[in-house]
């Protein structure tokens, strides 16, 4: 589970952050744009990967490289872009960048619970 809300949160700043740095304000409409359109392929091929049933890295690589680019494309077609010039460098940078997003946030909760799960030992 907490996987699962690492890596939509993960989705979350991908979007906000890619949001503000094009210069729009994130809010509402950014989860209809951007944000949903990520979250969707996710957890479809996170289901059929097993990517919460047995964590690991490497069906996290296989929903991360299924599911962003499926998600970016689904994003550019909603908002009537998907065969514009500017589609294939948003999906390889894109792709690339919320690929580190998600790994940062990853790493960031399972150093987080490992400094949870020691001992304290300054007594």
């Amino acid at each position: 589970m907490r996987y699962l809300v690492a890596d939509l949160a993960g989705l979350l700043l991908f979007s906000a952050v890619g949001a503000a740095f094009h210069g729009t304000v994130p809010d509402a409409q950014l989860l209809l744009r951007t944000f949903l359109p990520l979250v969707f392929p996710w957890l479809a091929v996170a289901a059929v990967v097993g990517t919460y049933r047995t964590p690991g890295w490497r069906s996290f690589a296989l929903t991360w490289a299924v599911a962003v680019p499926a998600g970016i494309l689904l994003r550019q077609l909603l908002v009537g872009r998907l065969l514009s010039q500017g589609t294939l460098a948003f999906l390889l940078v894109g792709t690339a960048t919320c690929g580190a997003v998600l790994l940062l946030v990853r790493l960031a909760v399972g150093l987080w619970e490992r400094g949870r799960r020691r001992p304290d030992t300054a007594s």
